[in-house]
């Protein structure tokens, strides 16, 4: 029997005990009691036993993550362009609660399945430390993080994750990473709520660019930044946000400063975003590179259905001419499950850069989310 019916059957008992109080005996009444008391202690034992299971799984890591895979098809006549198979990503997620304010959190990526055997040979792809954080939370105001963290300047950086983006291609201001991608350091944020807006707040400092920054820095001057973003009472959502970044010497020696900005609005089930991200390079020479990309997408739910278009904008260097790359994207997702998604997707790429190229590729994918429902 459940804990439940115990109990109820023990009222039950003490319910019906006066009313038949008079037409039982000494005897009876003993038995009665006896057996209220042996109901009691297996209570107590159920209550014990999920006390145990309760601290069991409050022990365990808590696993999740997601798998995709697409078929990339290409009229690109580059030397290292082709149709092909991509098993992309299988990343996987690890998190502890270790107490109520202490929080253990890690991802670790396996990018194009990457096969490496104890040979002379291997063969491409990336065994990616993404995320690997320790977290400390003190209240909404007051909140730390140390370790390796997604840069949070944006949208897409941080919320990259292809089960719930539109496409399997990011823009291009985030694969050419005017932003850096990961820090490695410490951070501090918090947020305030007041008169219906919610601010956020977040600064960091770390050890900035370099081949492995998580193994320590290439020289004495540290990176920080900080992103302030705000939720505004308008529409279904509406929210937007700055960013900052400043290195005063990367792994070239350069100083490199960086601005950006971002916007998200919905309207029931009509959605937009757009970031804009600004990137200056003081050179060891005395030049400055400036160095712009920017997009802006536009989305739409229909039950499991989501259509899309994206504008996608960058210069490398706004000192040179002709040297610009356009996408235009085309996007159609179907939710097969909360966890499960096809996407197809159409990219229109115009390069001036010394090429000069025009070409067209278009994704077919999947992709699952591993955590629950």
């Amino acid at each position: 029997m459940t804990k439940r019916r115990y109990l109820l059957l023990i009222v039950a008992i003490l319910f019906l005990s006066p009313l038949r109080a008079s037409a039982v005996s000494n005897g009876e009444i003993k038995d009665l009691k006896q057996e209220i008391d042996n109901l009691k202690t297996k209570v107590e034992l159920l209550e014990a036993q999920n006390e145990d299971t309760t601290s069991r799984i409050g022990n365990l890591v808590d696993i999740s993550g997601y798998a995709d895979g697409e078929f990339n098809l290409t009229d690109n006549q580059a030397a290292n362009a082709r149709s092909e198979f991509r098993l992309h990503h299988l990343s996987l997620f690890f998190s502890k609660q270790l107490a109520e304010q202490w929080r253990l959190f890690s991802e670790v990526e396996f990018e194009d399945a990457p096969k490496i055997e104890p040979s002379e040979q291997t063969y491409p792809g990336e065994i990616f430390v993404e995320v690997f954080t320790l977290e400390y939370s003190h209240n909404r105001y007051v909140n730390f993080r140390l370790g390796r963290f997604l840069n949070p300047a944006g949208i897409w950086n941080v919320e990259h994750y292809p089960p719930f983006v539109l496409t399997q291609e990011q823009p291009t201001l985030v694969t050419q990473l005017i932003f850096p991608h990961t820090n490695d350091g410490l951070q501090f944020y918090g947020s305030h709520y007041q008169g219906g807006v919610t601010t956020d707040y977040l600064f960091y400092v770390s050890n900035g660019s370099g081949e492995n920054p998580g193994h320590g820095d290439i020289n004495t001057d540290k990176s920080w930044g900080a992103d302030l973003g705000f939720k505004l009472p308008f529409l279904s959502d509406a929210e937007i946000g700055f960013s900052y970044d400043r290195e005063n010497r990367d792994e070239n020696d350069n100083k490199v400063k960086i601005l950006g900005a971002d916007a998200r609005l919905a309207w029931q089930d009509l959605k937009f975003q757009g970031e804009y991200a600004k990137r200056y390079t003081r050179l060891v020479a005395g030049t400055t590179e400036q160095t712009i990309g920017w997009y802006s997408q536009l989305t739409y739910d229909w039950r499991k259905w989501t259509v899309g278009y994206r504008y996608d904008w960058y210069d490398p260097d706004q000192r040179e001419n002709n040297n610009r790359m356009t996408t235009n994207t085309v996007a159609l997702n179907y939710h097969f499950t909360p966890n499960v998604v096809g996407k197809i997707e159409h990219h229109f790429v115009k390069d001036e850069g010394a090429s000069d190229v025009h070409y067209t590729k278009t994704l077919f994918s999947v992709a699952v989310y591993l955590g629950g429902n």
